[in-house]
């Protein structure tokens, strides 16, 4: 048992990268992004943003940037256009 549990610590540890930056509680992030590849929902997904009036962005690598202070009714909205595409579908 003690000979797995070493296993699993080790394992932990290499897979642990200590070069990534670690943020404390005092420097919360505000913004997010997220990636859809779906050309449809993409678009149904952004009509949903400007419809709700939410802050959102295109970054450079093409994903959809967001205020975390927004991430409820993202989710919402995410969620209803995914049922829709899986009733269409």
């Amino acid at each position: 048992m003690k000979a797995l549990q070493t296993i699993f610590i080790g394992a932990f540890l290499i897979a642990c990268d200590s070069e990534k930056e670690v943020i404390s509680p005092s420097d919360p992030i505000t913004v997010a992004s997220f990636d859809m590849r779906n050309r449809e929902m993409r678009e149904e997904i952004l009509v949903g943003f400007k419809e709700q009036n939410i802050e959102f962005w295109i970054n450079d690598d093409k994903s959809i940037g967001y205020n975390l202070a927004d991430g409820d009714r993202i989710d919402d909205i995410i969620t209803y256009v995914y049922a829709t595409y899986w009733v269409r579908n």
